[in-house]
């Protein structure tokens, strides 16, 4: 059973863990040794924590069965807009509609609401773009919501409209 319980301190472990999982493929292909890539995970963990700290007004643990497996990370900038800042499955748990399964939560809850969902993805990840194209999201220009990654080649916002 998939269930979404708000993260505590107790998760600070797992929520690296899951940062440092979710990027192995893509920091490995920058050929640095075990020590680099750590101290990089790191500190780009730390700087997304903050920034989460900074914005976020809903941050939950995605569990199956009990056992923790990804996150959800959420804000509301501004009246209308639910913004995902994360979502995340560990790698070990991808391909199972996990995903899935928590952002059609996500666009229930916020188009029966009369909400629209919004969130970036890296132009380079295909399996996530896929996922995001088949639940209704579409690009919208990033003049028209900006953000703090507006302009750049590698993300792209999408928004899913009620």
């Amino acid at each position: 059973m998939l269930t979404l319980r708000r993260t505590s301190p107790a998760d600070t472990a797992f929520v690296a863990d899951l940062y440092a999982a979710t990027r192995a493929d893509e920091v490995a292909g920058f050929g640095w040794d075990d020590a680099t890539t750590a101290a990089f995970l790191r500190g780009q963990h730390a700087a997304r924590e903050a920034a989460f700290a900074a914005t976020a007004t809903d941050d939950a643990v995605v569990e199956v069965d009990g056992v923790p497996v990804g996150r959800l990370v959420t804000a509301r900038r501004e009246a209308g807009v639910v913004h995902v800042l994360d979502v995340a499955v560990h790698p070990d748990h991808q391909g199972r509609g996990t995903g899935t399964a928590v952002l059609r939560d996500v666009l229930a809850d916020a188009h029966a609401a009369g909400t629209t969902v919004r969130l970036h993805v890296r132009a380079t990840n295909v399996r996530a773009a896929a996922l995001y194209a088949r639940l209704g999201f579409v690009p919208v220009d990033d003049a028209e919501a900006p953000s703090p990654t507006a302009g750049t080649v590698l993300d792209v916002l999408l928004e899913a409209r009620p």
